[in-house]
């Protein structure tokens, strides 16, 4: 009896796997059934041109035709749409209703853009570009999209460009396909100029750059809560020393803090992005070179953090004790050795 029930859960489950396959196959011949109008008579991509749909419409300018059938019945070979501009420049787009034959377009829909007004343009101009066809697919709200992968030139020599083989007569006229509905259709461009290196910037590092302090009369200096060097230039920017005699933060009373800070006038010049990076060593000198305390900074500086450096730089009871050779005839010397600094020039 077991073995029974066995045998009819697997045949059910079974069943069940194929319903749920040929469901699967069904829908996807569904969604092939939908496809194929629009894509019927459409050349497939190739390595130099993308064939596609889309839902978006194209956002440059787009061509309206009320009545195709009459268009073609003027005999006229190209019809010239209105001028527009796209990046700076003015441009027309071509039609050939019937197909230009003599770029391989018989029986097809062509289409061709150009700059107009060339010869105001200064010598030797070029304009980079990057160019989409669109045809209105308007019963299912789709476009179908022809592309030149490459980035097009125009210049003296080459004045226009297109598609030869838009879209099929045939497919054209079969309202089923729904690119011409009721004698009406629409085409369109998306005409992106790119313009070679508008804006850049580069980053460049230094290293090398040197700063030596002589505090004089440190000990009338501990009368204030901060001391600031002079000024400095190394690559670029101005730099100073702000030293805190009796401590800062966790170094109060007990520690010695110093900061490599930018300058106000370079902090607030650097752009909402710009960053500096430093590594340097700060040093504090002592009567014996073997002695000296070192730290060492690795860091980026920026508009929001233009000061860095170090509260608890060394004790004050060993910078204050006789023995140890840091303050002679109360004098402190501090160094700033930078090892790498970075500096950013921008374009225009």
């Amino acid at each position: 009896m077991r073995m029974m029930l066995l045998e009819e859960y697997d045949m059910k489950k079974k069943k069940n796997k194929y319903s749920t396959t040929l469901l699967l196959c069904l829908l996807s011949c569904v969604v092939l059934v939908q496809l194929i109008p629009l894509l019927n008579g459409i050349s497939n991509s190739s390595d130099s041109i993308y064939r596609g749909l889309r839902n978006d419409p194209p956002s440059t300018y787009t061509l309206d035709l009320d009545s195709y059938s009459k268009l073609v019945s003027t005999g006229a070979e190209t019809y010239e749409s209105d001028v527009f501009q796209s990046g700076g420049y003015n441009w027309t787009l071509t039609l050939y209703p019937s197909g230009n034959t003599r770029d391989g377009g018989a029986d097809h829909i062509s289409l061709y853009l150009k700059p107009y007004n060339t010869e105001s343009l200064p010598q030797g101009w070029e304009i980079l570009t990057k160019i989409s066809f669109f045809v209105q697919n308007k019963p299912r709200n789709k476009y179908l999209v022809v592309e030149e992968k490459e980035v097009q030139r125009f210049n003296a020599a080459k004045t226009e460009w297109g598609i030869g083989k838009l879209i099929q007569l045939s497919t054209l006229s079969n309202e089923k396909n729904g690119y011409l509905v009721g004698d009406k259709c629409q085409f369109g461009a998306e005409v992106l100029v790119l313009k070679p290196n508008p804006n850049s910037e580069q980053l460049t590092f230094f290293d090398k750059g040197n700063y030596t302090w002589r505090m004089l009369h440190f000990s009338r200096l501990e009368e204030s809560k901060f001391v600031y060097s002079d000024e400095f230039a190394v690559a670029g920017s101005n730099w100073k020393v702000r030293v805190a005699p009796k401590g800062d933060g966790d170094g109060w009373r007990n520690y010695l803090s110093i900061y490599l800070e930018l300058s106000e006038t370079t902090a607030q010049s650097l752009r909402v992005n710009e960053k500096v990076y430093v590594r340097a060593s700060i040093v504090v000198r002592n009567t014996n070179p073997s002695k000296n305390i070192q730290r060492q900074l690795g860091k980026w500086y920026s508009r929001e953090v233009p000061s860095l450096g170090f509260q608890q730089f060394m004790s004050l009871a060993e910078l204050h004790s006789p023995s140890k050779g840091y303050l002679v005839g109360d004098r402190l010397t501090l160094e700033i050795h930078f090892h790498l600094i970075s500096k950013t020039h921008y374009f225009p």
